[in-house]
């Protein structure tokens, strides 16, 4: 069973760089949350927060209701995966899973016993993976030695920092389905960085966005698709028609948010458009359809069998319960 994890006002300073501005964040028992945000936003601080590996200049880290900002990290009941897998390589994969078990203490018949249930947890047949060197591996393979190390500890709170940036995406795909079962099977609390949108929906039960050491929004991945709090998040979160709400008539001030998916062509919904189309693009499922109107470009994903080309002039529009109105 997992705990929850909550950050309380942390604040994490590099020198006079502040990384963390007083976060506020709570993760329910045996919850999925995804932290996510570009480069530089503080994500991976957070995460390091967490592990007790960054200390906090300001506020508290609670683990299961504990307070444990000031504990050292292998008090914390966590496991944490690296980006770079910080596996040993003159070690081989059966010392290389054994290693936080070792630190234990535990008997040399346990020891063994748990790393073979690790190794096939994570689909990796013991008797053919565990005499091998790290250098014996394929990306994919290495990948998942990391993840039985961290997961044969049995932890509470499993932490992840990017750690399928590196591989192929077939794989990839794999590792993140395969990841997701293991959280439901094992009921650990998950924490997952990344800065792909893609992943975050395959990962998360919640998404955590971040920008400048911010929380921008919190909430499941449908609500940050379509109930951004501001651009910034409709824009991040996926392909979107952002116009000023001037251009819908009204007195509103700020940006209507609609999904291509929302805008019909051919069709009349409530708000309506004539322009021309200016590029089509095949992105496998459907077709990408950009039409420039009033000075701005709109994109409609329509289906492949729409009959349409390039210099056609359209009209098109979105329903009122499409749009969301945000800030800048």
């Amino acid at each position: 069973m997992g705990l929850s994890v909550e950050l309380r006002d942390v604040s994490v300073k590099y020198g006079d760089f502040l990384a963390l501005k007083n976060v506020n964040l709570y993760v329910e028992t045996s919850e999925g949350l995804v932290i996510l945000g570009p480069s530089g936003s503080g994500k991976s601080t957070l995460l390091r927060a967490v592990a007790g590996l960054t200390p906090v200049a300001h506020g508290r880290v609670y683990i299961g209701g504990k307070d444990v900002t000031d504990l050292p990290p292998d008090k914390r009941r966590i496991s944490m995966l690296f980006q770079d897998l910080a596996l040993f390589p003159h070690l081989n994969v059966f010392e290389n899973v054994a290693f936080g078990l070792r630190l234990k203490r535990l008997p040399e018949e346990e020891v063994r016993r748990q790393v073979m249930w690790a190794l096939e947890l994570v689909r990796l047949e013991p008797q053919q993976f565990m005499g091998r060197k790290i250098y014996q591996l394929s990306g994919g393979q290495q990948q998942r030695v990391a993840l039985a190390r961290a997961l044969v500890v049995q932890p509470e709170v499993l932490l992840l920092d990017e750690p399928f940036s590196h591989i192929d995406l077939d794989i990839k795909n794999q590792l993140l389905e395969e990841l997701k079962i293991l959280h439901n099977k094992l009921g650990f609390t998950l924490i997952y960085v990344t800065h792909d949108r893609f992943e975050a929906v395959e990962v998360g039960d919640r998404i955590a966005l971040m920008r400048a050491g911010e929380i921008v929004q919190v909430g499941k991945p449908v609500d940050l698709y379509k109930k951004p709090r501001n651009r910034y998040v409709a824009e991040f979160f996926g392909e979107a028609n952002i116009i000023p709400a001037s251009l819908l008539g009204g007195t509103r001030e700020g940006y209507a948010v609609i999904r291509p998916e929302d805008v019909v062509i051919g069709n009349s919904p409530t708000y309506k458009f004539k322009g021309q189309v200016i590029d089509i693009t095949f992105l496998w499922h459907y077709l990408k359809v950009e039409i420039q109107s009033n000075g701005h470009i709109f994109k409609a994903y329509v289906d492949l069998e729409t009959p349409i080309a390039v210099g056609d002039v359209v009209e098109f529009g979105f329903d009122a319960k499409d749009v969301y109105f945000v800030a800048e």
